[in-house]
């Protein structure tokens, strides 16, 4: 679709107040969890020898104390990683040139939405590893409130434009014009359906003072297989075409 078909589709919105008291999202806690040595290659004992003996020879100072979170329950989500990081990743409303918070109305939405990029992000690593064959993510999960009076909602547009808003991705070349467009006009937040849990909604947030808070309620993990086979807490679940079920 042609740049200026979407601007002039665009000009035809309603642009209105918005706001959202119960959104979920999930944000990065630790580093992944990985084997340092080959758990199929070496019994437990081994594992932890073989773990000493790579602490006493390095030189890293293993006597500091070490926070494997970087949040904690009750944390206040630090906006400054989204807003005003060096590197801004693409993403469905962005080209990787001004960053989006994006939020979701119900947890198991964002747990979908996450889950489907760590698949990718994992399929990418343990494509090059010969031993290792699986991947732990956590994420911690937190309970936010938005408010705008610069917002759109695209709920009903979504559902009867599936090839354009409901692209499957990466990558979105039409919301990325569509997000670019907002952050031009002024558009603080965009509200959409989800792409990866039917009936769920996805809250794209533009502008920092739009979020008023954001705290860490619980965190949840996914274990991503080489196999690509993916449990989230414990419980397996899959995706078929973008969209994820629980098997």
């Amino acid at each position: 679709m042609e740049p200026s078909t979407v601007s002039r589709d665009f000009e035809r919105l309603e642009i209105g107040p918005l706001q959202n008291q119960n959104l979920w999202r999930s944000i990065p806690t630790c580093h992944p969890t990985k084997y340092l040595y080959y758990p199929d290659k070496l019994e437990e004992a081994e594992q932890a020898l073989a773990a000493a003996l790579a602490d006493a020879t390095s030189e890293i100072d293993i006597a500091m104390p070490k926070k494997d979170r970087w949040y904690d329950y009750g944390d206040n989500e630090r906006l400054e990683f989204c807003f005003d990081a060096l590197n801004i990743p693409p993403s469905r409303f962005t080209g990787g040139v001004y960053p989006v918070w994006y939020g979701c109305d119900d947890q198991e939405v964002s747990k979908a939405e996450v889950a489907y990029h760590l698949m990718i992000q994992a399929k990418k690593e343990l494509a090059f590893t010969e031993h290792e064959k699986e991947i732990i993510f956590e994420r911690a999960l937190c309970k936010a409130q938005v408010k705008s009076d610069l917002a759109i909602d695209l709920k009903s547009i979504a559902l009867s434009s599936p090839a354009t808003l409901m692209e499957g991705g990466p990558p979105y070349p039409f919301c990325n014009l569509l997000g670019s467009i907002a952050k031009e006009r002024g558009i603080e937040i965009i509200l959409t359906n989800s792409r990866r849990l039917h009936g769920g909604e996805n809250w794209a947030v533009l502008s920092k003072p739009a979020i008023l808070s954001s705290v860490v309620k619980a965190f949840w993990d996914a274990k991503i297989s080489k196999e690509e086979s993916l449990s989230i807490c414990g419980s397996n679940a899959t995706f078929s075409n973008g969209w994820m079920h629980y098997i």
